[in-house]
């Protein structure tokens, strides 16, 4: 067992720490993991959920929230600050935007932040009506 592993195990098993220090050495652990050649090889797709499933698991246990916002054109600075605050709200916790642009949801916002789902954009819209048009023949 390497060092960074030992220490991942005393930081996650210590409540007394502060979870930034235990998400840095889950990161550092993850980091380790992800640069052993002979072990990713042998075993990618399962080091890869493996890897996903602890990197949630930290983040929830630090209460971090890393929200994806789509959206037709760029956020100005106060539509950030307005959806950074009403997710912190929702969710508790800190919570960090990684907004994307997708010039076909045409407009409104697509937010995935974990399992829950906020879909408002026109493409949703259209294809909502599309699909109650075609059910209404």
């Amino acid at each position: 067992m390497s060092k960074k592993q030992k220490r991942f195990i005393q930081d996650i098993a210590n409540t007394t720490i502060q979870a930034a220090m235990q998400e840095q050495s889950v990161a550092e652990l993850l980091d380790e993991m992800r640069s052993t050649e002979d072990f990713t090889e042998a075993h990618p797709e399962a080091v890869r959920d493996f890897l996903d499933a602890l990197e949630k698991a930290a983040q929830e246990q630090a209460k971090h929230n890393v929200c994806r916002v789509v959206s037709a054109v760029p956020l100005s600075d106060e539509d950030s600050k307005r959806i950074h605050a009403a997710l912190s709200k929702r969710f508790g916790g800190t919570v960090s935007l990684d907004c994307m642009i997708d010039p076909s949801v045409v407009g409104g916002l697509a937010v995935t932040c974990g399992e829950w789902r906020y879909q408002n954009t026109v493409q949703d819209k259209l294809k909502q009506l599309t699909r109650h048009l075609i059910s209404t023949r």
